[in-house]
């Protein structure tokens, strides 16, 4: 099993690391045509104009506005009952009930298991509800998918149904109690302009399955920035998955084989236990170290490559430009 997960990881890893180097929808946005909103056509393109909802979303705020978008999570402090293997710490708020069976690998190696009881926070209900527009002459049905600029976020927390005030709650002055209810929006209120970039087919635009859809209720230019720093954001957070993933796998392919000779360790009178748990412990640290050096050269010929991919379409784009306008040219007699 543990040689299944680790080729898994290792193999998810590489699609992540190469689309950490491609997250540009800035780019998109930039590259979509910005039309009039009076009249209807086709295409990615960019409008931008007075809403006329068909479908509105309650905001959650006192501000009585309607939004485009809500969503909305809960969560209760409550006590979950779980099962885990190895060492189980205990806390204020985690207390074990009893030792369960051990789980053993196939080199024969064990780990207690214990089931224990935890209190903490844990996610009740999570909802989402999206609204649907018209800007002039096009109709506009966001979807999951659609990309939101302009999110703003309201909390609540509830104790036997009763608010407490949220700036005790900011500030780390509210204990939790069983029964305590937290509930986080994050929503898109309509304002007197919105800003819509999508692909539009006779004035309708929608969700195609693919491709950037954006709706925003700022400029252009600060959808433009918070659209950037999103593309930072998820290239970083992929590059990092892929690092993750790519050492964790490596670790786990070579632990499927250093198991037996961990096992054989152990048969070593009083000392094999240590000794045993040693061996593994070097082989997964010079593991480790490797599959980080793998993936640093992986990154940067991901970068190169990247690089070279947008050199290519600069000089085809020359070319191509050079062949349609040399012939067109006039000739010196």
């Amino acid at each position: 099993m543990k040689l299944l997960i680790g080729l898994f990881l290792f193999v998810a890893s590489l699609p992540m690391l190469w689309f950490s180097q491609f997250q540009n929808s800035a780019g998109t946005l930039s590259s979509a045509t910005p039309v009039s909103a009076d009249t209807p056509t086709s295409g990615f393109i960019r409008i931008e104009g007075v809403p006329q909802l068909t479908q509105s979303v309650s905001c959650p705020d006192a501000s009585g506005r309607a939004c485009v978008y809500a969503k909305t999570t809960v969560e209760e402090y409550k006590t979950v009952e779980s099962v885990s293997c190895g060492t189980v710490s205990t806390t204020s708020t985690k207390r074990l009930l009893s030792q369960v069976e051990d789980e053993c690998d196939e080199s024969g190696y064990c780990r207690p298991c214990f089931r224990y009881t935890e209190t903490a926070w844990q996610s009740t209900n999570v909802s989402e509800t999206i609204g649907a527009f018209a800007i002039g002459a096009f109709t506009v049905k966001p979807s999951a998918r659609t990309t939101f600029v302009g999110e703003r976020t309201a909390s609540e927390y509830l104790r036997g149904g009763t608010p407490i005030n949220p700036g005790e709650v900011a500030a780390g002055n509210v204990e939790a109690q069983l029964g305590d209810i937290k509930t986080q929006t994050t929503y898109v209120p309509v304002t007197n302009q919105l800003l819509v970039a999508g692909e539009a087919t006779e004035g309708f635009i929608g969700d195609t399955g693919s491709g950037l859809f954006v709706v925003s209720n700022t400029t252009y230019g600060e959808t433009l920035a918070a659209l950037k720093q999103n593309d930072r954001a998820l290239g970083s957070a992929l590059a990092l998955g892929s690092f993750l993933f790519l050492v964790l796998g490596l670790v786990l392919i070579v632990a499927q084989f250093a198991a037996p000779v961990a096992g054989l360790a152990r048969m070593i009178p009083l000392l094999g236990q240590p000794i045993s748990h040693g061996v593994q412990g070097f082989v997964y640290v010079i593991v480790a170290i490797a599959g980080a050096l793998l993936w640093g050269a992986l990154y940067v010929l991901v970068f190169l490559v990247k690089n070279m991919l947008v050199a290519g379409i600069l000089i085809g784009v020359v070319a191509v430009a050079a062949a349609i306008i040399l012939p067109r040219l006039p000739k010196k007699s």
